[in-house]
């Protein structure tokens, strides 16, 4: 796995998903950090899930992960055989949708330890059968033997006490200050806002909703902190709540 994100790859794509795209395409795969709370986040936004902050910058994993959840897609022997489809929990907290290759789909069992790798692949054939040389990269996995499990990631120590994760998970996402919190169902703070428009090339219609919704945000005098969360819609698309 490609653990140093590669600046041309990104150095077209504009949103935060293909700029995610362009690095996996390269063979780089790279989750997200918050600045402002620390915390991991992965499939990528636009805005911090944990603490609302638009501070968020791309990092490389580690690789390493537990297999969190799994199941096998029975198919034909002439369809390609049997192949396992899993969720793997990372070591930094995140859980993405996966598989675990080399091995047979029924050995893969949910506390199974494994590594991340880029599998790339032809992206485009063109007429006549020939590749564009350009690929397209997806991440996979690879069973680790005889891999320790980290204390206290994704699970529940012998103490009972809870993981790191499950705190995370159990913690409301955005606090809204009480000064703010008395005037619910009182006063209306209204704010507008506008991101690239009609120019915003490389964004897709969740993120263009995204940023401006922070911008409505910021011009009603609002932080993300300030605030439970938004939802928002367009002619063409609709966003679910944020964060």
């Amino acid at each position: 796995m490609t653990t140093t994100p590669q600046t041309n790859a990104s150095a077209v794509a504009t949103g935060i998903l293909a700029q995610h795209t362009a690095q996996l395409d390269a063979g780089t795969f790279l989750i997200q950090r918050c600045k402002a709370c620390g915390n991991a986040i992965y499939f990528p936004r636009e805005v911090c899930p944990h603490c609302g902050s638009g501070d968020i910058h791309f990092v490389a994993p580690g690789g390493m992960g537990t297999v969190y959840s799994t199941t096998v897609v029975r198919r034909k022997p002439e369809a390609g055989g049997d192949y396992n489809v899993c969720i793997v929990e990372l070591d930094e907290g995140v859980r993405l949708m996966s598989r675990v290759t080399g091995v047979v789909p029924d050995v893969v069992k949910i506390g199974m330890r494994v590594q991340a790798r880029v599998e790339l692949t032809p992206a485009d054939v063109q007429p006549g059968g020939q590749a564009d040389g350009k690929t397209k990269g997806r991440v996979v996995f690879d069973a680790m033997q005889g891999a320790a499990h980290p204390a206290g990631r994704g699970t529940v120590t012998d103490t009972g006490t809870p993981s790191h994760f499950e705190r995370i998970l159990k913690t409301p996402a955005v606090h809204t200050p009480s000064p703010l919190a008395a005037l619910r169902g009182k006063v209306a703070i209204a704010g507008v806002g506008t991101f690239g428009f009609g120019e915003a090339h490389g964004y897709t219609d969740m993120e263009l909703l995204a940023k401006s919704a922070h911008a409505a945000v910021a011009d009603a005098g609002l932080t993300m902190q300030d605030i439970d969360g938004l939802c928002t819609a367009s002619t063409t698309s609709t966003m679910w709540a944020l964060p």
